[in-house]
Order: structure tokens, then sequence, then C-alpha cells
């Protein structure tokens, strides 16, 4: 793994657990309070907790190396023993599916000590390639919908799941362009995903600042359209489905296949199009891609 040691002393904060005993002598549910002596510069806290062998035991910790590379899966394997490079080498934290969750807790505290959210979560790891970066991205889910604004614009209420990142493959150079840019082209007529730039800290370790991302899967699309989940497909880079159901994949590839059939000068076929597919959307979408100089793209992390 690439690392560099922090530039002096880092900020650590007190995580408090406790109960309320009621009048009637019932114990309350445990709850967390994070104390933290540092100003944080008007930066929104995000405080998560686990039992610390969810993060560094070689067996079953999500952040190290550990035993990961003597039970990685052969894709895994032969990601490395093709092609060499740091952020291949397997680990723990190429672990995936139910296996790979742990329990956690976070707290989501304002600037002025406000607690914006505290909700129990699944953490896991996510991300394909930045996986094996110095920092990792937490996929966060929660048992139930939050109910409470997430996002300086409002938005948040109905999420079940949260991604928080810090700037993926722009964690050692910029890390905010990504974000930026989906505030950028959050008007325009294809799906974005908010941002909240946050300080991190990891069982009271200070873990850097990161971004709370709104995490693109089909809960999250049927939130924002008031569908249900199982009406949506979802396709990546060369139309491959995200989860099992491969109906999407096909409904779309006959959709191409077709295109490349009809006759493009007949006003049926530009009907025919707009019928099936949003034109202004894709079309706006891939001029942004170009415009903002997505050199990783169209290959792949394409949704």
């Amino acid at each position: 793994m690439q690392w560099r040691r922090p530039h002096g002393d880092l900020p650590s904060a007190i995580v408090n657990w406790f109960s309320v005993r009621n009048a009637d002598g019932t114990i309350s549910q445990p709850r967390q309070h994070t104390h933290y002596p540092t100003d944080h510069g008007g930066l929104t806290v995000l405080s998560l907790t686990a039992h610390p062998g969810a993060w560094a035991d070689p067996d079953t910790g999500l952040l190290v190396v550990g035993h990961g590379i003597f039970n990685a899966p052969q894709k895994v394997a032969n990601y490395y023993a093709n092609d060499p490079r740091w952020w291949k080498y397997p680990g723990n934290f190429h672990g995936r599916g139910k296996e790979w969750q742990r329990r956690g807790h976070m707290e989501l505290i304002a600037p002025d000590g406000k607690l914006l959210l505290e909700a129990s979560v699944g953490v896991r790891i996510n991300g394909q390639m930045t996986r094996g970066f110095p920092q990792h991205a937490f996929r966060l889910l929660f048992d139930d919908p939050v109910d409470v604004p997430l996002f300086p614009d409002g938005d948040g209420p109905g999420t079940m799941a949260l991604i928080l990142r810090p700037a993926g493959n722009d964690q050692v150079k910029a890390m905010l362009r990504d974000a930026y840019q989906h505030g950028l082209c959050r008007e325009l007529p294809f799906e974005t995903s908010r941002s909240l730039t946050c300080v991190t800290y990891l069982n009271g370790a200070y873990w850097g600042v990161h971004h709370l991302r709104q995490r693109m899967d089909e809960h999250e699309i049927a939130r924002r359209y008031g569908i249900k989940a199982k009406k949506v497909a979802l396709l990546e880079d060369r139309a491959r489905p995200v989860n099992a159901d491969t109906s999407g994949s096909l409904a779309f590839m006959r959709l191409v296949v077709g295109t490349e059939r009809w006759d493009g000068r007949s006003p049926s076929w530009i009907d025919t199009l707009h019928q099936r597919m949003d034109v202004d959307g894709i079309l706006t979408y891939m001029a942004s891609q170009m415009i903002l100089g997505n050199m990783d793209w169209p290959r792949q992390n394409v949704k």
C-alpha cells in the first residue's frame, strides 16, 4: 500500500456511550456521543464507530491487508498477478458482500455542534480499484430510511445508503474534483450525486476529510422518482447489469441493435428514439464528460 506519514499531531475525539434510567426503572437504548475539542473550520463532523476488530483485525478488519491475501477470490488474485500494481494487492479491503459487512454506529454533527443524524449502520468497503488506496471509501447501509435532511439543499429523507469517500482516484491530488463536478452538473438533465464535505473520526481517531455522497443504486433512483426499486434496472460499463437481473441489459441491447437497423433519415426514427430514450439527457451527459475531460471514461465508469 502507498502510505505517507501524517503532518504534525492529529486531533482525537472521545466517544461516550450512555443509557438513561427512566422514572419507571427501565433503561433506555444505548446512545453515542462524540466529543471533539478541535475546531474544524466550519466543516461537518462524521463519527463512525465499530468493534475494534471491524477495522484492523487481520481476520475480520476491513481496512488492512490482513489475511485477505490467503483467502482472496481467484479474480482478485489474478488482477495482481497479471498487473502487479500496489493498489491491486490482495487484502481484506477487497472483500465484498454480507460476509464483509460490519455493524457500526454513526453520528453526523453540524459545525455548531448540533446532532444532525445518529443511526446504526452496516459498513462495507466501497469501490473498485480504489479499495487498495491508502484511504478506503465506506458504504453506509441504514436499517431504515433516513428521515432528516442530509445535504445543504435539504435532500436526504428516504435515503437507504450513503458513500463516505476520500475522493476516490483524486485522494492524493486535488481531493475534490468529482464532488465539485457533480455540483456543477446538478441542474442538467441526468442524475448526479450530492455531496457533503466532512471531517471523519473512526473510533475517535482522526481519519481526515471525506465526502459524504449519495449512492446511485436502484433504491436511490426509486426514491427520486417515487417508484419501486424493482422497477429500476441499473447497467454499468458495457451494459453489464449491476445486480443479477439481466432483463434490463437485454432490453437495452435490443434498443441498441434496433437503432443500428433503423433508417436515420426517417422522421419516425427520431420519434421512436425519443420514446425509448432521454435523448437530451444522454447528449448532455456525454458533452459534460468531454468538457470536464474525464480520462477514465467511456470504457468504464459508466452507469
